[in-house]
């Protein structure tokens, strides 16, 4: 009698224990972008799909770029339609997190958003670095040449 009492207690604690897991696990919804880099200012497709990869209509979609950084900016870019998708036009350039609520569920997921132009500024820094790499190097091969003889 105690034996079976024993394995009771330890089929309703292991059904407990799996009751709760499946509670804390979420649902392995996703957000797709048509682009897997977009372009800042360039409009592009953001798709919300559930763990089936069915379409999520109704899902509001909000987007924080540079997310985690202290100039962090989080804007609201929508609902999805009917068939789970929403335009969207990259502001900025840089890491953007884009993130999907609806009844029952959220996702998120991290993009890289491209520049649309080369960056002046980065163009010069990069010559200047090239310069200065070269212009070491023919220093010291010129002191070395000058020591030999």
């Amino acid at each position: 009698m105690r034996r079976t009492r024993a394995r009771l207690g330890a089929v309703i604690a292991m059904a407990l224990c799996a009751a709760l897991a499946a509670s804390l696990t979420t649902a392995d919804a996703e957000i797709v972008l048509r682009q897997r880099y977009p372009v800042e200012g360039t409009e592009t497709q953001v798709f919300v799909n559930n763990d089936d990869g069915l379409p999520i209509s109704g899902a509001t979609v909000a987007i924080t770029y540079r997310p985690g950084s202290s100039v962090a900016v989080t804007e609201e870019i929508g609902t999805t339609g009917p068939g789970g998708r929403l335009a969207w036009t990259p502001a900025k350039a840089g890491i953007a997190s884009i993130h999907a609520t609806w009844d029952g569920g959220e996702t998120s997921t991290n993009v890289s958003v491209k520049f649309a132009t080369i960056p002046g500024g980065g163009m010069i820094i990069m010559v200047l670095a090239g310069l200065l790499l070269v212009g070491g190097s023919v220093v010291r091969i010129m002191r070395v040449l000058k020591s030999s003889d």
